[in-house]
């Protein structure tokens, strides 16, 4: 072999080599998916163990409520023409009637959580038109829409072995007719749409979501700025307010005026450690209540493995006066094993990761739909850089395949996201954003679609004057 073909052919292995080595960083880029933050609130000098040593409050609670409403509305028009000696009109009236029931029960604390969630929507929908005084167009609806959740998690005793459940389950019914006069298009259609799922599973660890105690540090900094106290709290005052905190997405499912009686309940939850908001100005206030509102990152301490064995049915009814009945449904058996990791590394750094693997097969002779799979991971890093400048960037990925009679269908996403923040609290806010998103979907006959989208977005917000007048 003459030098120049052993320079070509070593050239080659190089480059072999090379392509080798980037296939295995893009088939390891598939199946992780990166996330980087920053932000910061000034978070002073709290012992960081205050995340590991948060704990679920005891929360129970149930409401029942009902809301209706009722409409009715006409419209009429006239025209006349006395130059040709004709006229015209026509009337059209809508009646629209709903009642929407919901049923919301919670039992909760660092063992044992118990969900239910129900909610029912049914709706009456009537047209009516004419023209000249005759009959011209009708058309009647009624709609029904029941909306079933349910999660259930039981930590065993002892050690943190735990059993979970959830169920999901969504009914559509639609009737509608359509009567028209003088025309054959009178017509009926009714339609029922049905998803369903449940799944039982058992797993190891715990994950809790420790974004709470991040509001209770930052609500003890604005208290300090505010001169309302000079010194830190104690770990079980900011443990109580961060409990507090936890509790504060369901306000809205007991009260109507859910912000009073939340920040009634911080008030009284400051009071048992000795300290009194009373007499506290209006700027005060705002500042505080900005607190648990603040631009942050979710953040969840600890580590859970398990796996979940479940199904999913669905079902498509239709029914026409001139069709006949069509029936689509599909049973699928899905088995899902995870990991999800997330330790705060200190009061601005968080490290996650996770791991899912999920599919199974489709057990509806009808439906062409054999099996499917999917794998989603993600590796993390969130990192707290100032209050004044809020940067974040994630980078997604998403690796899919369905097996059909005739063909397969495969689909791989990936989508990265930059954004920007800086805040000048006297006059100037900018925001900038950037992503990038690319689908790709190969299906029958080895069809390939691909999409490559790309969105950059800059925007200046200016406070010329602003303020209250006295």
């Amino acid at each position: 072999m003459s030098t120049h073909q052993n320079n070509i052919y070593m050239s080659n292995n190089v480059r072999g080599s090379k392509m080798k080595q980037l296939i295995l960083v893009l088939a390891a880029i598939v199946i992780v998916t990166t996330n980087v933050a920053a932000q910061s609130y000034g978070l002073g000098n709290v012992d960081p163990l205050v995340f590991t040593k948060y704990r679920v409050p005891e929360t129970g609670l149930s409401s029942l409520w009902f809301t209706t409403n009722l409409g009715f509305n006409s419209y009429k028009q006239q025209h006349s023409s006395p130059a040709y000696y004709s006229g015209s009109s026509s009337y059209t009236s809508t009646f629209n009637y709903s009642l929407s029931p919901k049923y919301y029960f919670l039992k909760e604390n660092d063992e044992r959580r118990v969900l239910l969630d129900t909610r029912l929507t049914g709706s009456y929908h009537h047209d009516y038109s004419e023209e000249n005084g005759a009959y011209d167009n009708k058309l009647t609806e009624t709609n029904l829409d029941l909306l079933i959740s349910g999660v259930y998690n039981n930590y065993l005793s002892p050690g943190e072995m735990f059993l979970s459940m959830s169920t999901d389950v969504q009914v559509v019914i639609l009737d509608s007719r359509r009567d028209e006069a003088e025309t054959i298009n009178n017509r009926y259609t009714g339609t029922k749409t049905g998803n369903y799922n449940f799944s039982l599973g058992i797993g190891w660890g715990k994950l809790r979501n420790v974004t709470p105690v991040v509001s209770a540090i930052r609500f003890q900094e604005r208290m300090k700025q505010l001169n309302l106290i000079n010194n830190d709290l104690s770990e079980k005052a900011i443990g109580d307010l961060a409990q507090q905190f936890s509790k504060s997405i369901y306000y809205p499912q007991v009260y109507s005026r859910s912000d009073k009686y939340f920040w009634q309940d911080i008030e009284k939850t400051l009071n048992a450690d000795g300290i009194t908001l009373q007499g506290i100005n209006q700027y005060g206030s705002a500042y505080l209540r900005e607190a648990p509102n603040e631009v942050r990152f979710f953040r969840s301490e600890g580590l859970e493995a398990g796996f979940n064995v479940g199904m999913n049915y669905q079902n498509d009814y239709a029914s026409e006066r001139v069709y006949p009945n069509k029936i689509i449904e599909q049973f699928t058996i899905l088995g899902d094993v995870h990991v999800h990791y997330s330790h705060q590394l200190n009061l601005d750094s968080q490290l996650r990761c996770s791991l899912s693997l999920s599919g199974g097969p489709n057990v509806t002779k009808s439906s062409t739909l054999k099996q499917q799979y999917n794998v989603d991971a993600a590796v993390g890093y969130d990192y707290e850089l100032t209050d004044r400048v809020v940067i974040s960037a994630a980078n997604e990925f998403n690796l899919g395949f369905q097996n059909f009679d005739l063909y397969q269908y495969k689909v791989m996403g990936n989508t990265i996201e930059l954004s920007g923040n800086y805040f000048i609290e006297d006059n100037l806010a900018m925001s900038l954003s950037y992503n990038w998103n690319y689908q790709e979907f190969r299906h029958r006959f080895d069809e390939t679609d691909s999409y490559n989208t790309n969105n950059l977005q800059i925007g200046f917000t200016y406070y010329i004057d602003r303020g209250f007048r006295y």
